[in-house]
């Protein structure tokens, strides 16, 4: 692919190498029954999914219909757009450390490492092609359709991010984040420039359909996947083969040396694994300077003040965590919304929903990221329980606060009784998030281990662990609430039956009385969770 860069015997024997000691892997791995479980596992949940997806009603599938393409569309269009503020920010030619200690003392030219960057790099986009091909595809398209489909998606996506960063070698860091927000500045323009004029086109109306023309960047694939005729195929195939063509060439003449921008890249991927090992997943990585504001402190609160103020603080280096899970909130509140065409309060609540369920995953500021802290935590002057509500409350904050921020528009469109019952929800959220944090921290406490042990993903205990966890919160949640309404419904006719006839006094005592109740069940949750943190060995190690 890259001219001028014939092929190296060395870089084949060491991708033969690689996937040698993959496959052995692989088998010496199947002799542990712990693995042959989680393989089973995994192939099961698979299996799973694409039954689903075959018994289900054609017109309920997903991406059925226009407005399914359109969010098919409007997802895959996410892939370049990032890939090319990315590339424009930061070096993404990277290598393994494995990788860098063998090719770069090689006797190598630049063109030959672009072509083992660019080819290891659309093998993998091979592998999430298959992915995206088994469940990500209309169901009038055939399984091998979409994958030679979203093949040619993902490779063009790697060349074009290729030839991004090699555009912005040699400029300063500083250079590279003015023009990644530039681009970025450029990319969101374009998305309100298409609104716009599909906004002007429909004569002012508010729809979904204001955002189809966004997704023009990937219609030659989005008319692949659509059309099973190659004569109808042939127009579209011509125009990517001639980008991916001219991308290529564009690479192909690169003439420098990327040593020096891989490098650090490299780096850059060695930590971030680093990190995903050491069980920080979701925190941004560390930086240089690390000056700037900070929140003013908190009263002291028996000690929960300190707490709580330090991990708020804490979360300042998860703001790429919370982009994500307000995308994957909104990805999750734009599909549910149109797949039962309702109305927009629909989607608000499925987004609140969304970052209530997937949320403590991402939002780790509590005894999950503290275990290698808990000597230090012992020695200050503040009770366990008083420490367990510091703990708990900044996850809380930050969940209510991003509920409120991606679903709180919604009771804008709520009237009546539907509005009373929103006003409702909105009080007990903090509740209901706290109570769901104290069972994610609670498991964590009787069995403190991470998300990811180290040189792999989470085995078959963890994954079964995580179910679990998520199945005792919407447990606790649903037994709270539900004791809760029941003695809030009971007070309403106990009222009734004690001669007060006004229905409003009843009605604001019920609440007051299951308020009451959720709280007393939260400050008992965190006295458990007090008594479990006095309880663990600070010298346990984890895995």
């Amino acid at each position: 692919m890259i001219r001028g860069a014939p092929p190296v015997p060395a870089l084949d024997t060491l991708r033969r190498l690689r996937w040698r000691a993959k496959r052995r892997d692989f088998i010496a791995g199947l002799k542990r029954p712990k693995r042959v479980a989680g393989l089973v596992l995994v192939l099961g949940l698979f299996g799973l999914i694409l039954v689903g997806q075959m018994l289900s009603p054609k017109d309920r599938a997903f991406f059925a219909g226009e407005d399914g393409r359109m969010q098919l569309a409007l997802f895959l269009t996410f892939f370049p757009f990032m890939s090319i503020y990315v590339a424009t920010k930061q070096s993404v030619i990277a290598f393994r450390p494995e990788e860098v200690h063998f090719l770069f003392p090689a006797p190598l030219t630049s063109a030959q490492l672009l072509r083992y960057h660019v080819r290891s790099a659309i093998f993998k986009a091979t592998t999430a092609s298959l992915f995206f091909a088994l469940f990500l595809r209309p169901h009038d398209i055939a399984i091998p359709h979409a994958f030679v489909v979203y093949v040619g998606l993902f490779a063009m996506t790697v060349l074009l991010q290729v030839w991004v960063d090699l555009k912005q070698i040699g400029r300063t860091q500083e250079a590279r984040k003015t023009r990644s927000r530039i681009v970025g500045g450029l990319l969101l323009g374009w998305v309100v420039v298409t609104a716009g004029a599909a906004w002007i086109q429909d004569g002012g109306v508010i729809s979904w359909q204001l955002l189809r023309h966004v997704s023009l960047p990937v219609r030659p694939f989005m008319e692949l996947l659509r059309t099973s005729d190659p004569l109808g195929m042939l127009p579209w195939l011509a125009l990517i083969g001639a980008v991916m063509f001219t991308l290529a060439a564009s690479i192909s003449r690169y003439s420098g040396d990327v040593r020096e921008a891989a490098r650090d890249a490299s780096e850059r991927t060695a930590n971030t694994l680093e990190r995903l090992q050491g069980g920080k997943m979701f925190q941004d990585a560390p930086k240089q300077h690390t000056g700037g504001r900070t929140l003013p402190l908190f009263p002291r609160w028996g000690g929960a003040g300190p707490h709580c103020w330090r991990q708020l603080n804490a979360l300042r280096r998860s703001k790429k965590s919370f982009v994500a899970l307000l995308f994957v909130a909104g990805i999750m509140g734009f599909t549910g919304s149109r797949a039962e065409s309702l109305g927009p309060e629909v989607a608000a609540l499925i987004m609140a929903i969304g970052i209530g369920a997937i949320g403590p995953i991402y939002v780790q500021c509590d005894f999950r990221s503290d275990f290698d802290s808990l000597a230090w935590m012992r020695s200050m002057p503040a009770s366990p329980t008083a420490v367990a509500w510091g703990q708990i409350l900044a996850p809380t904050l930050v969940l209510t606060a991003l509920q409120l921020a991606v679903g709180g528009w919604g009771l804008f469109f709520l009237r009546g009784e539907q509005l009373l019952v929103g006003l409702a929800v909105l009080v007990a959220l903090p509740l209901i998030n706290m109570l769901q944090l104290i069972v994610w921290n609670g498991a964590f406490l009787l069995f403190p281990l991470r998300m990811l042990q180290h040189g792999g993903p989470p085995n078959v205990g963890k994954i079964v662990r995580i179910y679990l966890t998520i199945g005792a919160v919407f447990m606790v949640i649903g037994s709270s609430l539900g004791l809760a309404t029941g003695l809030g419904v009971g007070t309403f006719f106990l009222l009734s039956w004690a001669g007060l006839e006004s229905e409003t006094p009843r009605a604001l005592a019920g609440t007051l009385v299951g308020f009451t109740a959720v709280f007393a069940m939260v400050a008992w949750g965190i006295s458990v969770l007090g008594v479990l943190y006095a309880r663990l060995d600070p010298n346990r190690e984890l895995i």
